[in-house]
């Protein structure tokens, strides 16, 4: 999916939770597939998404470490 087609189906999401009468705040939603950048996390967040599972940053020891470096201070940093 992307960020366009999450939107609909997190406002399903709220209305079935104010239906049921439960707090859609204490629902945690967890997305992955999406781009991780600082924008796209921030926009995740704004939806109410609670965790992201992202794709592997590399496919060896040293591809994955830069890439969680870049992660970190591209992301995790700005938060």
């Amino acid at each position: 999916g992307t960020l366009e087609t999450l939107t609909p189906l997190m406002a399903a999401l709220r209305e079935e939770c104010a239906r049921l009468g439960r707090d859609p705040d204490e629902v945690e939603v967890t997305a992955a597939g999406y781009t991780v950048d600082l924008d796209s996390v921030r926009r995740l967040a704004d939806l109410g998404i609670a965790r992201l599972v992202m794709l592997p940053p590399g496919f060896d020891r040293q591809g994955v470490d830069d890439g969680l470096a870049r992660f970190a201070e591209q992301v995790l940093a700005k938060l």
